[in-house]
């Protein structure tokens, strides 16, 4: 039987008669009929049952829920499971359509909290990832199947006449090959959500691409609002679990913006939660050993929180009519720079400083003011520099800083993507 595979038919013409067992179709490839057809002949089991024993240990495997056993057995066999599928009927159109079920009611707001906090970033992220995926599984299924059967896939005969010779055989293969990439999804998810930062990064030095994706969040924004107030909490759950640390720098951002970066007051609870966030459990994930001293730390920084009330008085209250546009700092740690700007619509005020890292403490900074200037619609006017302190990193990463003064005042900075 070397050459053939076996697959069980039902009964014709009342030939499965008492003591014959059941009859197989032997199927060979033909390289002389058009796209290798597949050539039927039929068989008893008296004559397959040199056949039957690899396609009997991937069925054992199957009713005794053996994964191990059955992934054996269609190694052994690979055709085997094309079988399996015809012998399953509607009892395996129901059994799929629970693990579907089941599937999705953990894939969707695993999703769609991953969209919430990505947006269409996080769906560019899966759809390389979905491409690269499929890249490689495709071939390497065909050089399987071919190493399997000895003939190779042609995708061509989909595209005829129902009930052409070996059109059904090429969909169930294709329904085998889709069956066994499903439970790959969480990998491609996974992938997905390492890859988000990096096309964060790559799409924000782009104007066109951001205003274009922000036209289609806007879009599609009523439609996701809708799930998160359906899925949200299992989903968020589900995030924490698979990134924990994105998925609290997410829920940070969001309070953070709430309070208008900290000028306005929220509510207790969401107040205790912000400084429970930044001050615990943040820190505590740090992926950053020795911050202060961190390549990471030289960067270009813009202020999204921050409880020092300086600096909130100029955000609010602006340069005498000019208002406020933003708060940032340039740090090259290198070259011992340090320099905090408070920008306005007109205007700016700036303070030049040395920086330099503790010598004993990997999250702590020394700086010392060594210039200050105010300008005023074109007038500039230089200030007497004034101060020295410290500052202590509880988190930095890649695109988050969060840092604690010598007066114990809290800044949370987003990092500037680099032009270069």
């Amino acid at each position: 039987c070397e050459g053939y595979v076996a697959v069980r038919v039902p009964a014709r013409d009342g030939n499965h008669r008492a003591g014959r067992g059941p009859h197989y179709a032997l199927h060979f490839a033909d390289a002389s009929e058009p796209f290798g057809r597949t050539q039927i002949m039929h068989a008893t089991s008296d004559d397959a049952s040199n056949c039957s024993n690899a396609a009997g240990a991937a069925d054992l495997a199957a009713e005794q829920r053996d994964i191990g056993g059955l992934v054996k057995a269609v190694g052994d066999d690979p055709p085997a499971m094309l079988r399996l599928l015809q012998d399953a009927g509607p009892y395996g159109v129901f059994a799929y359509l629970l693990v579907f079920i089941a599937f999705y009611g953990i894939a969707v707001p695993v999703a769609e909290v991953a969209y919430h906090a990505a947006a269409a970033l996080g769906f560019f992220a899966y759809l390389l990832v979905f491409i690269a995926f499929y890249g490689i599984a495709v071939p390497v299924a065909e050089v399987a199947y071919h190493a399997a059967s000895g003939s190779w896939l042609d995708p061509r005969v989909l595209l005829l006449q129902d009930g052409t010779d070996g059109k059904a055989e090429a969909l169930a293969l294709c329904a085998t090959f889709y069956l066994l990439c499903k439970p790959f999804a969480p990998l491609r998810l996974g992938g997905a959500l390492l890859l988000t930062p990096d096309v964060k990064r790559f799409v924000k030095k782009r104007p066109a691409i951001v205003a274009a994706l922000a036209t289609s969040s806007a879009a599609v924004q009523p439609v996701w609002a809708l799930a998160t107030d359906t899925l949200g909490t299992v989903g968020r759950a589900a995030y924490q679990a698979i990134a924990p640390r994105q998925a609290l720098k997410d829920e940070f951002l969001e309070l953070a913006a709430r309070s208008s970066a900290g000028t306005k007051q929220l509510g207790a609870d969401e107040e205790a939660r912000l400084r429970e966030l930044i001050e615990v459990e943040l820190p505590a994930l740090c992926p950053t050993e020795k911050p202060a001293r961190s390549e990471l730390f030289s960067a270009e920084w813009e202020c999204v929180w921050t409880n020092e009330r300086e600096l909130n008085f100029a955000v609010t209250n602006g340069l005498f009519g000019l208002p406020w546009a933003r708060t940032f700092q340039t740090i090259d740690l290198p070259k011992g720079e340090l320099t905090n700007v408070i920008e306005f619509d007109g205007g700016e005020l700036r303070v030049g400083s040395t920086i330099a890292a503790d010598e004993t403490d990997g999250s702590r900074f020394n700086f010392a003011f060594t210039d200050c200037s105010l300008t005023y619609k074109g007038v500039r006017i230089p200030l007497p520099p004034v101060g020295r302190g410290w500052g202590e990193l509880l988190y930095l990463d890649e695109e988050l800083r969060i840092q604690r003064d010598i007066r114990g005042d809290m800044l949370v900075a987003a990092r500037v993507p680099s032009s270069e």
